[in-house]
């Protein structure tokens, strides 16, 4: 079968050799019904081969997406289950605002280490008039956006009769309540904060530019893929354990944050999927959209939700060590955007 077949080729190219090197006119040369097979054979093949390649870089693509999605549970390995409930009580709270420093700091790293740098790379690789202006636009329409979003959450959450005393019991059995009077380390209670669900929404979004990155760079080759997926996990580490912490101060408990972080890994996957399927013209100006928007979404987040939190710290002691957790976070991203590039 495999010589039949070598015979066909080589009598094909033979065939097509002949009828260049004696300049036969279109008019007059009419194929043989074997060359007009042999020919619809090689166009069918290469479609298949074209197919399965591209069915493999979806295969691969997907998978390093769910890779990096998955980091955002790595901080169940070091975050114990009554975690959640000792970061809502009073002395938990001077846990919080060192790690809510760590948070800060990783983010704002983030966006001007990484996201707007790729943002502006995109722009120069997919030049066009208007592109600096609409890199510029999306930051402020991310951040005007997440502002809209959570003046919505407050003004539909905000119950009166909250604001009325009330008495709970503590895990020990003891009461406490919120007259002033407070007994054994009493739990502060709250509901679900805006700020996560806003942080849920601009980390779904930059895990959809992640998936950008990741299924484009398998369609380069598969190992440029490969290093890209690694460099983009590495880089998340970091990032997923201060949405973490954002997740647990805003109410969540521990389970429901990582089932939540999973959950925003879709974005990646639907990313790697978009960057396969459109051509790259498409995928580039997604970029130069889509990173802005989520740096000016992450901006509202560290500004607003975070840094009053940690400016809120009168202790000079723990403004001290805030600062260094603050300066870890950038530090760290710092190191890991040098590495990645």
């Amino acid at each position: 079968m495999i010589i039949k077949f070598c015979l066909q080729l080589l009598f094909f190219l033979l065939s097509v050799t002949l009828i260049s090197s004696h300049q036969f006119k279109a008019k007059s040369y009419k194929p043989s019904e074997q060359d007009i097979l042999i020919s619809d054979f090689f166009h069918h093949h290469f479609d298949i081969s074209i197919r399965v390649k591209l069915l493999w870089q979806i295969i691969y693509s997907v998978i390093g997406s769910i890779l990096v999605g998955l980091s955002g549970i790595l901080p169940l390995l070091f975050i114990s289950s009554e975690t959640g409930v000792y970061l809502r009580s009073k002395s938990g709270m001077i846990s919080l605002n060192r790690w809510l420093g760590f948070a800060f700091g990783s983010i704002i790293g983030d966006v001007f280490l990484h996201l707007l740098p790729e943002a502006w790379e995109s722009i120069h690789q997919h030049e066009g008039g208007n592109s600096h202006m609409i890199m510029g636009l999306s930051v402020i329409v991310g951040f005007l956006l997440f502002f809209v979003i959570e003046k919505i959450f407050i003004a539909n959450s905000y119950e009166p009769e909250n604001c009325q005393q009330k008495e709970k019991k503590l895990p020990n059995g003891k009461s406490s309540n919120t007259n002033g009077i407070v007994a054994h380390d009493p739990i502060i209670e709250s509901g679900i904060k805006a700020e996560g669900y806003l942080n849920l929404l601009a980390n779904f979004t930059d895990n959809f530019t992640h998936g950008l990155a990741i299924g484009g760079s398998f369609l380069i080759s598969f190992k440029i893929g490969v290093l890209t997926t690694t460099c983009i996990l590495i880089h998340e580490i970091p990032h997923e354990v201060s949405d973490f912490v954002i997740l647990l101060r805003a109410g969540f408990d521990r389970w429901k944050a990582a089932k939540l972080q999973l959950l925003t890994a879709c974005g990646s996957c639907l990313g790697a999927v978009f960057a396969l399927t459109a051509d790259s013209t498409t995928t580039g100006l997604s970029k130069t959209f889509i990173l802005p928007f989520t740096s000016g979404a992450f901006i509202y987040i560290a500004m607003v939700s975070l840094l009053p939190s940690i400016l809120a710290e009168s202790s000079f002691r723990e403004s001290i060590i805030q600062l260094v957790f603050l300066a870890s976070g950038f530090l760290i991203m710092v190191t890991m955007s040098q590495y990645c590039s």
